[in-house]
């Protein structure tokens, strides 16, 4: 910095550049801290590292943009998610979660299905919560 500085040059720190991972990490223990924008701008430096294999720190962006009202914004995140890994339930359940939230019981019914599809062992756990209702 003082090189710069002695010879009239204006001194820009570079911005450090981390690996996928490292901005994971740190943006879920920003989340876990309940810093929801603070977390977010990390998922999405996470996302401009790996932007073919985000699907974690889209996830997880959703968390937070839920959290903090960005409803539309929360599904937008959750719906890439799903497109770079289909077979990952958590965005299928956290999109069911605001679906139903917003009494869109049609959608929500189609994401359990989805879900039930992917893991049988949720499927299992749908029959033994649900049966009772349905059953009347």
């Amino acid at each position: 910095k003082e090189l710069f500085l002695l010879n009239g040059l204006k001194y820009e720190p570079m911005e450090e550049i981390k690996s996928y991972n490292e901005y994971l990490k740190e943006a879920d223990t920003l989340n876990e801290q309940e810093k929801y924008y603070q977390a977010i701008k990390l998922y999405e430096k996470a996302i401009d590292v790996n932007p073919d294999n985000a699907t974690f720190a889209y996830n997880n962006m959703g968390n937070c943009l839920s959290r903090i009202e960005e409803i539309e914004e929360a599904i937008q995140a959750y719906k890439k998610a799903i497109e770079q890994d289909y077979s990952y339930v958590n965005p299928l359940w956290n999109l069911s979660l605001i679906h139903n939230r917003n009494k869109r019981y049609d959608l929500t019914i189609d994401l359990y299905e989805q879900i039930l599809k992917i893991d049988l062992i949720l499927y299992t756990l749908y029959l033994f919560l649900l049966f009772p209702y349905t059953s009347s």
